[in-house]
C-alpha cells in the first residue's frame, strides 16, 4: 500500500522544558504473563535514552490507567489488576507518585474497580472511562476525581459512554475529551465529549481497527492540534478541524497493549515494551524494545537501549523532575 502524503505541514516547534523530561514505565505483565511491580525511568535527551530503576509499586500491577497532573511532577495510576503482598486482588486502587520525593501513596478508591479502561485529565478532574470490573463485566460508566478536592473522593459522571467499552484509549486536547477504538464495538470509532454541552459525539472513524493502543494530542508551531494514535503496526493522525484521519509510517513490528508518551522538547513519540513480534522472532510475546517515532520526519527508529525486562500492559507517562538520581 502506498502511504498518503500529509494534507498539512508538520513543522513542529516544541517548547523547551527547563527540567528533565522523563518517561515513567509502571508495572505490566512479563513474558509469562505474571504481574510486575517494577517501575523504570526512561531519561530522554537528544543524545539518546538512559534507563534507570524507579521506586517499585507497593503491589504488582498491570492493565491500569495513568495520568499526569498539570505541573508534570505527579502521576496517578488508576485501577488495573493489582496483587498485594497480603495475597488479595483489587482493581479499585488509586496510587499517586510524586517524582520530586519519589514516594508512592494511596488516594481514595474508585467507585467501581476496573481494568482495561482509560483515563485523562480534563481541567482539574481525572476522568476514568469504561473497562471491565472484577467479574469481567464490560463497563460504560464514567467517574471523576477533583484534584483540588481529593478527599471528597470519586463521583459518578453523567453521561456514561454510549456503550460498554474496554481496551480503548483516551486523551484531552483543548478542553475536549477524546476516546478511540476498543472492544467490543467497532474498533475504528472516535468519540468526543465537550463539557459545554456534555454530549458524546461520534466523529470520523479511524482507518484501522485499534484496541490495546494509545493516543495523544500534539500542538504544532501554529498552535494547531492533532491527535496521534499508535497500535499494533498502525500509526495515524487525526485533524479535529477537518474531522479526517491520515495514515502515517507503520511500526516495523506490531506492538499492542501499549502506552506511549509524547516528548515535546524532542518532537518524538516513545513506545516502550508492548506485546508483539521482533526481527527473527515471529512469536507474539512481551517485548523489551523501545521504539521512537519522529513527528517531523514521519519515521520510526528502534533504540539500541532496552527496558530492563520485557513487558506489556504497563502504564506509561511523561513526568518532569529536576534530575535523575545517580
Amino acid at each position: 500500500m502506498v502511504r498518503e502524503t500529509f494534507p498539512f505541514t508538520l513543522n513542529i516547534l516544541f517548547t523547551s522544558i527547563a527540567v528533565a523530561s522523563i518517561i515513567l514505565v509502571v508495572g505490566g505483565l512479563d513474558t509469562s504473563n505474571y504481574l510486575l511491580s517494577e517501575v523504570e525511568y526512561l531519561h530522554m535527551t537528544p543524545e539518546g535514552i538512559t534507563v534507570q530503576p524507579a521506586p517499585s509499586l507497593p503491589c504488582k500491577l498491570a492493565d491500569s490507567a495513568i495520568v499526569t497532573d498539570p505541573d508534570g511532577s505527579t502521576v496517578y495510576v488508576v485501577g488495573g489488576d493489582a496483587y498485594w503482598p497480603d495475597g488479595t486482588f483489587t482493581s479499585n486502587q488509586v496510587l499517586k507518585f510524586d517524582s520530586n520525593i519519589e514516594v508512592w501513596s494511596h488516594l481514595p478508591r474508585l467507585l467501581t474497580g476496573r481494568k482495561h479502561h482509560s483515563a485523562a485529565v480534563l481541567g482539574t478532574h481525572i476522568y476514568v472511562i469504561g473497562g471491565k470490573d472484577l467479574s469481567s463485566t464490560h463497563l460504560s460508566s464514567v467517574e471523576h476525581l477533583n484534584l483540588q478536592d481529593i478527599l471528597s473522593g470519586w463521583q459518578h459522571s453523567d453521561p456514561d459512554f454510549p456503550y460498554d467499552i474496554y481496551y480503548h484509549a483516551s486523551c484531552v486536547t483543548d478542553s475536549l475529551l477524546w476516546v478511540s477504538g476498543g472492544w467490543p464495538s467497532t474498533q475504528k470509532s472516535l468519540y468526543r465529549l465537550n463539557p459545554e454541552d456534555n454530549i458524546w459525539r461520534k466523529m470520523a472513524d479511524m482507518r484501522y481497527d485499534n484496541y490495546g493502543h494509545a493516543m495523544t494530542g500534539v500542538t504544532d508551531a501554529t498552535n494547531k492540534i492533532f491527535i496521534y494514535v499508535v497500535g499494533w503496526t498502525h500509526t495515524e493522525v487525526y485533524d479535529p478541524d477537518t474531522n479526517t484521519w491520515t495514515q502515517l509510517t507503520s511500526l516495523p513490528f506490531s506492538r499492542g497493549y501499549i502506552g506511549f508518551s509524547l516528548m515535546p522538547s524532542l518532537g518524538q513519540l516513545v513506545v516502550p515494551g508492548g506485546y508483539g513480534k521482533a526481527e527473527g522472532d515471529p512469536s507474539q510475546t512481551a517485548r523489551d524494545t523501545i521504539y521512537v517515532y519522529d513527528i517531523a520526519s514521519d519515521s520510526w527508529t528502534l533504540s539500541e537501549v532496552k527496558l530492563t525486562q520485557a513487558k506489556y500492559g504497563a502504564a506509561v507517562a511523561r513526568i518532569s523532575k529536576n534530575q535523575l538520581n545517580n
